[in-house]
């Protein structure tokens, strides 16, 4: 039974981005019901669940394929991140998250995980398992620190047979964020959902083989029809013995197979040359701004010295005022030509105090004369800040650009030396297919190449017929699990979604016949499709792919389909649910109505959480979300307020005041509408 996490808490230490963490572990505790993360655009919503997300995954994705072809065909395999990608945290702050952690507290059923990477790359610290968390030190505790049995571990709590299976409920169930797939509208995801959690582990370990089995088969019958079909015709008898046509098909197979694997690697150094070289474009792109930043906060203390300079030494003074300046601005001596000259920071620090700049003597001011005033010296402080942070981002930059043309580097000689190594594989390959048309006549001097393909063919065939017939009986055993739940989910998608749709809508379930491969058999796959009304159509009609609804429709009935699946899936057990800005196109009234319908998902079961993010587009949805939560105080510790604590950017230097305010009625809220 799959047991889905239950977020518990998530603690971040020396991230710049949440300047809390910096002085002391930033917790947030997941509560039981509804939890939401606030903040303004570009404060970090998004990669605190991220973190989240990445605690859970680790440096690991989804095969990339999956996003550009049918997912139910991909091979059952995880993919490593690049090195570029596995930044992507420490790329939000100036010192590369050098220092920062992440700890994630998961259940899974009876059992808690906490979970600690490190958010410069995602290195697993360690993962501490324990049956009861508040029992941390007891004998059935264990702490492993190394991916492989981690992700053993993580399967076996989550109830799957793989770590690729995690990935696929992590990725298509627990978390909603921005590259979401639609599932209600994707035949093929819903085949691997349906896989992962209506099976055991063990028949969804053999569903998966069996499918790659029937397309490697399927690849092998064309591969062979191929061949027969160039050489049809033109061979003819030879007297070479059969155990030559043995030593030539194992001689190609061997061949064929060791082009593949250098194929495949040829593919991964491409990717990791191109992924280097844009490490250092963007390396190089940083670097340029904060150079030129740093360039503009000189050029602005220089304005601010030199105007502080007129000022003490009174407007009669201009040689000396010009000498003076040099050395502020140049740090140069035009008396005697010292460069650098020692005296130079003693008299900045004198102008800086509003000190005379030849003896350092508090002198009276001429009249009418304005010293340097406080804003100016609080403005020298700022600007001399910026322009520590900004040394620090060209450092880093160096720091980046040196790794990047050092992998580039890297990548690029194995790039060729696969390269080379792949076209000698491929002459070879092409020497051993002009032998094959002399060595298949020693079969037999009666029979012919063509014959002898036919047979090889035939053998292909009688293979991929076997296997299709294993994988049709598998995938039998799913459609007979789906259709066991079939009302079920289609009731409990009703129940959510109709909190959210004036329009009626339902679940269609049916099976449709579909390859696994570019030929052969076609099997019976379980499929829920959509059926709607609309303002424009009598009665309900099939909707067969999101651009039919609207965009804000499709997000809720895909969201509701996700509800469903895990409110089914979990029988009696409870789940969390992350959905990254759902609010985003809608009115106030489908606003009201998707908070209704996330808060019900998070009251469905007592341990159900639902973190939403919100960047505050109005208080409706919030508002609704939160709706039964009356007190203040347990509206607020629901909230990630990262108006708070996440590093303020522009608009919260200069809206802070309007953004809190907002925030706070949402927060009071729940007394008002108790008072009415």
């Amino acid at each position: 039974m799959i047991s889905f996490p239950i977020l518990k808490s998530l603690t971040i230490e020396n991230y710049g981005l949440f300047p809390p963490s910096q002085k002391q572990p930033f917790v947030v505790e997941f509560r039981p019901g509804q939890n939401a993360v606030i903040g303004v655009n570009g404060s970090g919503k998004s990669t605190f669940i991220n973190i989240a997300l990445r605690c859970l995954t680790g440096p690991f994705n989804l095969p990339s394929a999956t996003s550009e072809t049918e997912f139910g065909q991909v091979r059952a395999r995880v993919t490593s991140m690049p090195r570029s990608d596995r930044q992507l945290f420490a790329r939000r702050v100036a010192d590369g998250a050098e220092a920062g952690i992440a700890t994630l507290v998961v259940g899974f059923g009876e059992e808690t995980l906490e979970i600690r990477r490190r958010l410069s790359d995602l290195t697993l610290e360690s993962c501490f398992i324990s049956d009861e968390f508040s029992k941390a030190r007891s004998s059935d505790s264990r702490s492993i620190n190394d991916e492989e049995p981690y992700q053993a571990e993580i399967s076996r709590c989550l109830g799957v047979a793989s770590f690729f299976d995690s990935l696929i409920v992590f990725y298509f169930l627990v978390f909603m964020l921005e590259d979401r797939r639609a599932l209600v509208w994707d035949p093929t995801a819903q085949r691997q959902i349906f896989r992962v959690l209506l099976m055991s582990p063990e028949r969804a370990t053999e569903y998966a083989e069996a499918q790659q089995d029937v397309i490697s088969r399927d690849s092998a019958v064309r591969n062979a029809n191929s061949v027969l079909s160039r050489l049809q015709g033109q061979l003819a008898a030879a007297k070479t013995r059969a155990k030559t046509i043995e030593g030539v098909e194992a001689e190609r197979r061997l061949l064929t197979r060791e082009a593949n694997v250098i194929r495949d690697q040829v593919e991964k150094a491409a990717h990791n040359r191109l992924q280097a070289d844009k490490e250092r474009q963007s390396a190089r792109l940083d670097r340029l701004k904060a150079t030129e930043v740093r360039e503009s906060i000189v050029r602005e203390l220089e304005r601010i010295k030199l105007d502080s300079l007129g000022s003490l030494l009174g407007p009669s003074q201009e040689t000396l005022r010009y000498v003076v300046g040099q050395l502020l601005a140049e740090h140069r001596c035009l008396v005697c030509g010292t460069d650098p000259s020692p005296a130079a920071s003693q008299i900045d620090l004198w102008v800086r105090s509003g000190k005379c700049p030849i003896c350092g003597s508090t002198h009276a001011i001429p009249e009418k004369v304005v010293p340097l005033t406080d804003a100016h010296k609080f403005r020298i402080e700022r600007l001399d800040r910026e322009l520590e942070l900004a040394d620090k981002q060209i450092a880093e930059a160096e720091r980046r650009i040196a790794l990047a043309v050092e992998a580039f580097a890297r990548a690029d000689a194995e790039f060729d030396k696969l390269e080379r190594r792949r076209l000698t594989l491929d002459s070879q390959i092409v020497e051993v297919l002009r032998k094959i048309p002399t060595e298949r006549a020693a079969i037999g001097s009666r029979q012919n190449d063509v014959e002898s393909l036919n047979n090889v063919l035939d053998s292909e065939r009688r293979a991929l017929k076997k296997a299709e017939n294993r994988f049709r009986k598998i995938v039998a055993e799913a459609v007979a699990q789906v259709e066991i739940l079939q009302d079920e989910i289609a009731a409990s998608f009703q129940r959510y979604l109709k909190v959210f749709l004036r329009e009626s809508a339902e679940l269609v379930y049916q099976t449709v016949k579909a390859r696994v491969g570019q030929g052969g058999a076609s099997f019976d796959f379980p499929e829920f499709r959509l059926s709607m009304s609309g303002g424009s159509v009598a009665g309900q009609t099939i909707r067969e792919n999101p651009r039919e609804v609207s965009q804000s429709q499709a997000e809720f009935v895909d969201l509701a389909f996700r509800m469903a699946l895990m409110t089914v899936a979990a029988k009696g057990g409870s789940a969390t649910l992350v959905v990254d800005a759902p609010e985003a196109s809608l009115d106030f009234l489908f606003a009201e109505r998707a908070g209704h319908q996330l808060a019900a998902f998070s009251k469905a079961k007592k341990q159900n959480r639902v973190i939403v993010t919100s960047y505050l587009p109005s208080d409706h949805l919030l508002n609704a979300f939160f709706d039964g939560i009356t007190s203040r105080s347990h509206r607020r510790e629901r909230i990630v307020d990262l108006i708070q604590a996440a590093a303020p950017n522009a608009a919260v230097r200069a809206d802070r005041r309007k953004y809190e305010e907002f925030l706070g009625r949402i927060i009071a809220h729940g007394e008002r509408h108790e008072t009415r």
